[in-house]
């Protein structure tokens, strides 16, 4: 029986991205995606100080690219109350 040896690329994959996935297969999230999964997951103290720091304009650019029915329900009723 022979051992197969993995490439260097299928061991840092292996490593990385758990054994049978690869970056092919996993879908990288965009810096939008992580700085939103960051925000929710801080205390509300830092996201607020984390927020108010960001231009608004990219905090808004960055809900209207979603396709999120609830998100886009959200904006208008924001809209609205201004």
């Amino acid at each position: 029986m022979m051992l197969k040896r993995k490439s260097l690329a299928e061991a840092i994959d292996s490593i990385v991205y758990g054994e049978g996935e690869n970056i092919e297969t996993k879908r990288e999230e965009s810096w939008q995606e992580c700085l939103v999964k960051a925000l929710v997951e801080m205390p509300s103290d830092i996201a607020d100080k984390v927020i108010s720091a960001l231009p608004p304009e990219v905090l808004l650019n960055m809900l209207q690219s979603r396709e999120d029915p609830y998100i886009k329900l959200a904006l208008l009723l924001l809209n609205k109350r201004r």
